[in-house]
Order: C-alpha cells, then sequence, then structure tokens
C-alpha cells in the first residue's frame, strides 16, 4: 500500500467511526469505505465489449470541416460516455453526397492538397477543384484524418469510415441512424 492510499484508507477509518457513531442515533449504519469501493471506480473499457452502431451524415451543402469534425469525434467514440484514449469506442460512419460538401471563400481554386512520389523531386500538388473532379471523396478523407490519431489506432477508426461521393449506398442493411450536423 502506498503511503497516498494508506492516508485516504486512515481518513476513511476515522471517518466512518464517528460516522457510524451519529449513525446508531439515527438508527443506520453508514461508511464512506464501503461508499468509496462501490461507487469510485475507474472503468476500464475492454475493446471486445464495445457495442458498435452505424451512422450516417449527408453531407451535402455543409462545410467541409463542420462534416469532418463530426465523422472524426463518431469514430473515435468521444459521444459516449465510455470513451478512452487507448482504446477504439467509436461507430462506423457512412459519409453520403461527398461529392457536393461545401467551402467557403476561394478555398476551391486556392486550397493545395501536397503528397511525395518518394522519388527525388517527386513533390505534387494538387488543388480542391482538380481533387474533386478527379476523386470527390478525397478531401473529406484528408480532412478526417488530420483529426484521428496518428496511429495503428486511428488507421483502425479509420476503416471504419465509408465515403460515397452520391447518395446512393450499400449499406442499408445495418439500419444507419442518421446525425444531424447543427452549425
Amino acid at each position: 500500500m502506498t503511503r497516498k492510499m494508506e492516508k485516504i484508507s486512515f481518513f476513511a477509518l476515522d471517518f466512518c467511526i464517528g460516522l457510524s457513531n451519529f449513525a446508531s442515533h439515527c438508527g443506520a449504519v453508514l461508511c464512506l469505505q464501503q461508499l468509496l469501493e462501490d461507487y469510485m471506480k475507474t472503468i476500464m473499457v475492454n475493446p471486445k465489449t464495445v457495442t458498435r452502431q452505424w451512422k450516417l451524415i449527408d453531407a451535402e451543402g455543409k462545410p467541409l470541416g463542420r462534416v469532418a469534425t463530426a465523422a472524426a469525434r463518431l469514430l473515435m467514440g468521444k459521444h459516449k460516455a465510455i470513451y478512452s484514449p487507448n482504446v477504439d469506442t467509436g461507430d462506423f460512419v457512412v459519409i453520403i453526397n461527398a461529392g457536393k460538401v461545401a467551402t467557403t471563400g476561394k478555398k476551391a481554386q486556392q486550397k493545395q492538397y501536397f503528397h511525395h512520389t518518394g522519388h527525388i523531386g517527386g513533390e505534387r500538388w494538387i488543388s480542391y477543384e482538380a481533387l474533386m473532379e478527379k476523386h470527390p471523396t478525397e478531401p473529406l478523407m484528408e480532412a478526417i484524418w488530420g483529426m484521428l490519431p496518428h496511429s495503428s489506432l486511428g488507421k483502425k477508426m479509420l476503416k471504419k469510415l465509408k465515403i460515397y461521393a452520391g447518395a446512393e449506398q450499400p449499406h442499408a442493411a445495418q439500419h444507419l441512424e442518421t446525425v444531424s450536423i447543427d452549425f
């Protein structure tokens, strides 16, 4: 037992003795130590016991960043009471109409996405407009990946994300729950 635990247990014991003397007059016996054992336990999340739901987000006409933050929050499980940063507690997320996501200002012309081919002088830049024409789901995927942990846990979370450029999606059998994004 550590000194801190000994101090807490002595305090609890003294308090319980005083409380039991008081409680004997009231007809009830209370003990702080019992209360500490029953109510102040830390919950450790087991990945096998996490229940996952399927969420649907319609991105049509909504800002790219707002959709990305809502999806990242659902993927990480921050909306659940059992959230733990070292366990994947998130839900599956399906995003439809990703090709119709909104941007503000001149972002469509000015925003640039970068990747490297791996060869010397292999820097490649592509504008948001060109990327939307080529791969309409990629800007949303990049935004969400930037909001997730950049580790093996983040990669597992990203596998639960399904993005579709149009309104059709093949996940009707999963009974999707629609999530509204209020901004």
